[in-house]
């Protein structure tokens, strides 16, 4: 696991506690938009992708459900690859910043 201190913010980050697969969470967010942010710990990420779909399908008759799934396919998929590496991921899906302690 990494060293927290290098983090910015590291008590809001979700760290890799065990192992995530890219691909399960991938396939959750195709079934529904969001349930793999969810499987990946960012749950109200999740939640509010959820409640989006289903505004999306009713406003767009279905086109934007399906904009909004694929968008969710491919960050579930990029953040359990980076849980995977051993990096952690910010809740809302925002770039992890690094501290640069020297010394």
């Amino acid at each position: 696991m990494d060293d927290r201190r290098k983090y910015k913010n590291a008590d809001r980050l979700i760290f890799p506690t065990k192992k995530k697969y890219p691909l399960l969470a991938a396939v959750l967010s195709l079934l529904w938009g969001g349930l793999g942010q969810v499987y990946l710990g960012q749950t109200m990420t999740g939640i509010v992708i959820m409640a989006i779909d289903i505004v999306a399908i009713f406003a767009t008759v279905g086109v934007g459900y399906f904009i909004i799934m694929i968008v969710s396919v491919i960050y579930a998929y990029k953040d359990a690859k980076t849980l995977q590496e051993g990096k952690p991921i910010h809740p809302w899906g925002m770039r992890v910043k690094y501290v640069n302690k020297e010394g």
